[in-house]
């Protein structure tokens, strides 16, 4: 596991599939969470699976870009996603637009965790020099 930044608050880090399977799993298998994304899944096993591609992915893109885990400081407990994704176009080239989210699971909705988390990825965007229009 890699740290990549922190608040007071929130520790932003790599996922580790097989450490964080079940954590992705209280997010991504609640359908308040995931109602209006692709991503879905319905096991531990698939949520391992899911983090894994993930990992493998960006890891292959190797641009700074990623999804990362959102966890409280205090607890380590898992709270969401974090994400910088860099878009493609439609013949699936990488473009220079990039997109900044987060998914979080229900019990953090409303503590201003999803704020601090894309002002840290802000951050991610100086470093790479990518233009934030």
């Amino acid at each position: 596991m890699i740290i990549l930044t922190q608040t007071d608050r929130l520790i932003i880090r790599t996922w580790v599939p097989e450490q964080d399977a079940e954590q992705a799993f209280q997010i991504y298998g609640d359908h308040e969470v995931t109602r209006f994304l692709i991503t879905k899944v319905d096991s531990v096993e698939s949520s391992r699976n899911l983090l894994q591609r993930w990992v493998t992915n960006f890891a292959q893109l190797n641009n700074g870009t990623g999804l990362w885990a959102i966890a409280l400081k205090d607890s380590r407990e898992i709270v969401g996603t974090i994400i910088l994704i860099q878009l493609r176009d439609e013949k699936e080239n990488l473009t220079q637009d990039y997109e900044i989210g987060w998914h979080l699971k229900t019990s953090a909705w409303g503590k201003g965790y999803a704020a601090l988390g894309v002002a840290e990825s802000k951050y991610e965007f100086t470093i790479y020099g990518c233009d934030q229009t």
